[in-house]
């Protein structure tokens, strides 16, 4: 047989093989309800080019091999069939096999070697006897290939163009950025020009990183001199320590036992009212834009936004697989091939998102606007500002080791043990990182401010600065955020600049991120809120009349399944509730007096029953069964 003819039937062995595993992919994400539109053609064609390559380089290999020996077309057809099926085979068990391993580690490590090679010994004995099987009906399954070669070519030629049509589609949507028109008329209050409403999320970001929170090391000499003339709230919380919920509770004005987006259900799902769909019904354009994964539309935190612009990568990597995608075998064999092949590393910084921005500006003078940015530089892996690294860290510093350390510790050492099993100095290079990666994003953020400013966007806007929630640095023996409602994870900044309105001051209350919801509705005019959670802060803000919150509520859901604990924390008169259900050594029950105890090293639980039943009691009023959400 020629090479030509050879390959032609590779092609469509290789096509097919991959077709049929795109489609099984895109079925698990429109199954889970949790896609978006360029997953499902980048689903199938991935796939479809790998099996495509690899089965034209066996056949390659096989005209070489087999040049001097007479085999018909019928021979190598079911060979190929052989190939393909044995190949969809190993590789769905495997992954399947995998998707059950919690691991932070390779293919290639240690006990993940030893492990996938008795599950590959284990797949190909049982495929063995199945292609013996397969054999005996060699002649009805070539005769039914060369039937259906007509049907098999068209199917490829409509997945083709369908692929063409959804990839140029998706390329002009990646690049170009629209001009808004507000969907009503505007409303405003008093009959004034309302102000534009710009909330800035630095994520993952503590209080006590800025000088303005008590730092003495002046990381972000920018974000500095915005405090400066900024009401700032000394004593902010989130309302957990990731990031869906709290932007759920931020966008929602909800606490997250109302709103429902926790680690359990991973979606705000539509009923709930969003700030941008309020602001839109005020007359506001609505445009936002995020480097997080958690606040892609998929998660329901995009909602009410004219433009969204959440695209991390043109892949998606991280946050659009499921057991089923080809894209986890590469993950799973090494993190590194996504970068090297995709280049695709499941982040989005400030470097890419202000110039979008910029753009943004450009086309939609219109006003007011709301705007939302998350950046997501601060957060791990930390991997920026490596001309800060070079000052704050040793001269030894292994970055890609560190953060190895960090997703291994985070995944597999107990808290207790964490503290002895990574070295002080380990510690050490970690947080001067961290303080790197601000440095970093402290330079992006005054670039956003010029922009602003250059686009007569600064004077009548509301600038909202905060995070979602802090990060742990081993103060409790964990790392990273997501797994306690320590003070480490749920103190953030948060500073409103509006110094024509309000006089820059500092403000001791505590207060909820979840405030900024009534807030901004107070400042655009929109009064009825009761139904919320939120409280607005414009009483301290103008320094008259009553803020009337005496509480703060944070909570973070578990997993049941994957033995995850819940957790809430309550706190009222300087004391702290926390308390996790079910109660373990790792994260025990706890009551803090904050006020002589601020980085909570003082479990006063046994000591004050007293004050515990109370909070507990105020607590089971406003939430219950919260411990199995």
């Amino acid at each position: 047989m020629h090479l030509k003819q050879h390959l032609k039937i590779a092609a469509r062995y290789g096509l097919m093989t991959g077709l049929i595993w795109g489609m099984a992919d895109s079925s698990a994400k429109i199954a889970l309800k949790n896609f978006e539109w360029f997953e499902i053609y980048q689903a199938i064609t991935i796939p479809a080019l790998f099996f495509l390559f690899l089965f034209e380089a066996i056949a390659v290999v096989l005209h070489l091999c087999l040049s001097k020996e007479r085999r018909g077309e019928a021979s190598f057809e079911f060979n190929y069939f052989l190939v393909g099926g044995g190949v969809l085979f190993l590789l769905f068990s495997e992954i399947l096999i995998n998707s059950f391993v919690l691991t932070a580690q390779s293919f290639w490590s240690g006990q993940n070697l030893e492990l996938n090679a008795y599950v590959f010994v284990a797949i190909l004995a049982a495929w063995i006897p199945m292609s013996a099987w397969l054999r005996k009906k060699k002649e009805l399954i070539v005769d039914f290939s060369i039937r259906t070669k007509a049907l098999v070519n068209n199917i490829l030629f409509a997945a083709s163009v369908f692929v063409g049509v959804s990839l140029t589609y998706d390329l002009y949507s990646i690049f170009s950025i629209p001009s808004l028109i507000a969907r009503s008329p505007l409303r405003s209050k008093d009959q004034l020009v309302p102000p534009n409403i710009v909330l800035i999320v630095l994520d993952t970001l503590r209080a006590d990183q800025l000088t303005a929170y008590g730092n003495k090391l002046s990381l972000s000499p920018n974000l500095d001199a915005f405090a400066a003339n900024s009401v700032v709230f000394k004593n902010a919380y989130s309302t957990s320590s990731w990031t869906l919920p709290s932007h759920a509770s931020m966008f929602t004005g909800k606490y997250i036992f109302r709103h429902g987006a926790h680690q359990s259900h991973q979606k705000l799902i539509d009923s709930h009212d969003t700030l941008a769909e309020i602001l839109g019904r005020q007359g506001y354009i609505t445009a936002g834009f995020t480097g997080a994964g958690y606040t892609k539309v998929k998660f329901g935190i995009g909602q009410g936004f004219q433009y969204y612009d959440d695209r991390l990568d043109f892949h998606e990597y991280k946050y659009s697989q499921t057991d089923l995608s080809l894209l986890k075998i590469l993950d799973f064999i090494s993190p590194e091939m996504r970068r090297i092949i995709f280049r695709s590393d499941g982040e989005k910084t400030a470097l890419q998102t202000t110039p979008r921005i910029a753009k943004w500006f450009s086309k939609n003078p219109s006003r007011p606007f709301f705007l939302f940015i998350n950046y997501f530089d601060v957060h791990n892996p930390y991997n920026l500002g490596q001309e800060y690294q070079n000052i704050r860290a040793s001269s030894d510093l292994d970055l890609m080791k560190i953060n190895q350390i960090l997703e291994f510790d985070y995944r597999f050492h107990s808290r207790s043990s964490s503290n002895n099993l990574v070295s002080d100095h380990i510690k050490h290079q970690i947080r001067a990182l961290y303080d790197s990666e601000l440095t970093f994003l402290d330079q992006q953020i005054q670039k956003l401010f010029s922009v602003m400013k250059s686009h007569n966007a600064w004077e009548n806007s509301v600038i909202i600065v905060t995070s979602d929630h802090g990060e742990e640095f081993f103060e409790h023996g964990g790392a990273l955020h997501k797994q306690t409602l320590y003070e480490e994870v749920l103190r953030v900044p948060l500073m409103i600049h509006f110094p024509k309105t309000f006089e820059p001051r500092q403000i001791d209350n505590p207060v909820s991120t979840l405030d900024i919801f009534a807030t901004v509705l107070d400042l655009v005019g929109v009064s009825d809120y009761s139904r919320y959670d939120s409280v607005s802060l414009e009483p301290l803000l103008l320094g008259k009349g009553e803020y009337t919150r005496s509480y703060l509520l944070a909570q973070l859901y578990g997993r049941p399944a994957l033995l995850e604990p819940s957790q809430r924390a309550l706190i009222e008169d300087n004391w702290k509730l926390l308390e996790v259900a079910p109660e373990s050594g790792e994260i025990p029950n706890g009551l803090y007096q904050l006020q002589f105890d601020p980085t909570e090293q003082h479990n006063r639980i046994e000591q004050h029953l007293a004050k515990r039943e109370r909070l507990k009691t105020l607590a089971d009023s406003l939430v219950s069964n919260w411990e199995v959400k």
